[in-house]
């Protein structure tokens, strides 16, 4: 699979308790890829700070190896790059490790191998069944991580608005926040890239409409979900008529770019423009020439401001 083209109780009463509906934790590291059905995100508090809570249902593993925490019901897609793998190598699912171990926060936990699945040998292989699961994005004493506020801010009704601080990891979160209702019931393919920042190197969750093979991005002022919903609704439309009604006048593919930047927080020209050629040159990419063509200069100054 190519990931190079994209780059504690509840607050809420209504959500229903994992165990009701066979619910576990899943941990995706990076490079690791599954598919499944959104069914909610909310808001929860713990001690540790607040986290956003992502349900999905009736999910597949796409691309790395499910393994199951000794002791307890965590469950964790480890992508093949994390198990030691690499695309030089000639390997296939079943060469997955029977157990496996990784030590942090000066502990050892322990794996035992559930399924495991490699995209790039056999893309037509069958995907294994995971089940329905709950994804936890949160931070630590420096605040919110940014795939935590990325998830906010695609994923539920307050967009942008959903990440209140980014210094606080107890105060981070709108306590109110709930899954956008056309992303109710989407059959999305999900996974995390990492990608270079000023000073550190950040994760970036991903989410891809199965049903249309585009990236849910944060819902912008017109109401669309993804820059390719806005070209099916205005076919006839060009870039510069596009622009006319976007902040800053800029298609909704910059503005989206511009967005991404300021969350990743990379802010200087360099690193911004760099990333924009990848964009421009990357043929699945919604950003064109034609969108950037004169204007890269407006596009740093907007990331910057």
């Amino acid at each position: 699979m190519d990931y190079n083209n994209f780059g504690s109780s509840s607050t809420t009463s209504n959500q229903n308790d994992s165990d009701e509906n066979n619910e576990f934790t899943l941990k995706v590291t990076p490079y690791a890829a599954i598919d499944g059905d959104l069914d909610s995100a909310f808001s929860v508090e713990g001690k540790y700070g607040q986290s956003l809570a992502i349900k999905m249902n009736d999910v597949t593993l796409v691309d790395g190896a499910l393994y199951k925490r000794k002791g307890d019901d965590t469950h964790k897609v480890f992508s093949w790059q994390a198990l030691g793998f690499d695309d030089e190598m000639d390997f296939d699912g079943n060469d997955a490790p029977k157990v496996y171990s990784e030590t942090f926060g000066g502990r050892t936990y322990q794996y035992e191998l559930v399924a495991a699945r490699y995209d790039e040998a056999d893309p037509d292989a069958d995907q294994p069944e995971v089940g329905n699961i709950i994804m936890w994005e949160s931070g630590g004493e420096h605040g919110p991580s940014s795939s935590a506020k990325t998830c906010a801010r695609k994923l539920t009704t307050h967009g942008r608005g959903a990440v209140l601080t980014e210094d606080d990891v107890h105060a981070w979160l709108a306590t109110d926040v709930s899954l956008r209702p056309e992303l109710e019931g989407l059959r999305v393919r999900f996974f995390k890239v990492e990608r270079e920042g000023e000073e550190y190197t950040f994760y970036t969750p991903v989410f891809i409409n199965l049903a249309l093979d585009e990236e849910v991005t944060i819902k912008n002022e017109t109401g669309t979900t993804t820059a390719k919903a806005t070209e099916e609704t205005e076919p006839e439309a060009e870039p510069e008529v596009q622009a006319a009604a976007t902040d800053g006048g800029f298609p909704a593919q910059i503005q989206e770019f511009i967005g991404f930047c300021r969350d990743q927080q990379i802010v200087d020209p360099e690193s911004v423009l760099r990333t924009l050629d990848t964009m421009v040159a990357n043929p699945e990419s919604s950003v064109d020439e034609a969108m950037v063509e004169g204007r890269q200069d407006d596009i740093v100054a907007a990331v910057q401001a």
